[in-house]
């Protein structure tokens, strides 16, 4: 009910949803028909606009906002964006979820979650025609009981938030990572041991006896593989020259220490960089020598330091 038009009203809203939703045109016309005094103004988007309706296809959310405060009731699909709008304005919704058997969604996700919010008392859902009409006439004889404490969303400082660490990302320096990410990659295992193939006899005069290793079409022979292999995690990066050989016929598999620096977003803690040759690179706040930050297999600095392409 406004100034300009003093009739009752109830705004519903489908959403800007591509599926159709024509199954709630069909549910509201029975009553707009029974109530030719209460103004409906019907959100359709790219649903059919229910008979007796002011049709609108879509409308900016402040205009939305606006009509839904003024509304004696206000009807909406189960999404969660247009539940809390509802709320926003201070209105108890009546909510009616999309159904993913009906083709109106892609997944009865409205259904879970309109479930989980009717619980907790924050919208008042309706499952069929006849629960969708009793709930707007009680609407229509006690306003008072569909109305709610507006509801204010915390989505614009979290967005303020996310904001600043995305800006503190981007003018963080290539190539370092935070003391405290390092030393978790450096504790975890990271190195496991892959036993080779059963062995498999060559009768070929001459070769020695032993298990061999595919490579391609041809077979080549190894020595067997001793019973326990001391390793140093890959995670570790000491230097190349103090890692024990791997014995023959063992098959090293590192699951990726590095790439779990490149796949994880950077820190604003203190940053040690990539130390080159002879460096000997710091902990800021122990004043410890730290250890050398793993550089990615791809690095060009690896191959000057290690030899290794």
């Amino acid at each position: 009910m406004s100034a300009a038009d003093p009739r009752p009203t109830v705004v519903v809203s489908v959403g800007p949803d591509h599926h159709r939703f024509d199954r709630l045109s069909d549910w509201l016309e029975p009553w707009i028909a029974r109530h030719p005094e209460v103004r409906v103004v019907h959100q359709h988007g790219s649903s059919r606009p229910a008979r007796g309706a002011e049709p609108v296809r879509m409308l900016p959310r402040e205009e939305m906002l606006a009509l839904q405060q003024e509304a004696t009731a206000v009807v909406v699909q189960g999404g969660p964006g247009s539940m809390l709008d509802a709320r926003l304005c201070g209105r108890l919704p009546v909510v009616v979820p999309r159904l993913a058997r009906l083709h109106e969604v892609v997944d009865d996700h409205q259904v879970h979650f309109c479930d989980r919010l009717s619980a907790l008392g924050w919208i008042t859902l309706a499952d069929d025609a006849d629960r969708l009409a009793a709930l707007l006439d009680e609407a229509l004889a006690d306003p008072q009981a569909f109305r709610c404490t507006p509801h204010v969303s915390a989505a614009p400082e979290t967005a303020l938030v996310l904001a600043r660490r995305l800006e503190a990302v981007r003018a963080a320096p290539v190539g370092f990572v935070s003391w405290r990410r390092l030393l978790a990659v450096v504790r975890a295992p990271k190195v496991t041991v892959a036993p080779t193939p059963a062995p498999v006899p060559v009768p070929t005069g001459g070769v020695p006896a032993g298990p061999v290793l595919p490579v391609g079409p041809v077979m080549v022979p190894v020595a067997p593989v001793p019973p326990v292999v001391p390793l140093l995690p890959v995670a570790h990066m000491v230097p190349v020259s103090t890692v024990p050989p791997v014995p023959a016929g063992v098959v090293v598999a590192a699951s990726g220490a590095a790439d779990a620096i490149d796949d994880e977003p950077w820190s604003s803690e203190p940053r040690i960089g990539v130390p080159r040759a002879g460096d000997d690179p710091v902990d800021p706040r122990t004043a410890a020598p730290a250890l050398p930050v793993p550089a990615r297999t791809d690095d060009p600095r690896v191959t000057e330091r290690t030899g290794q392409a």
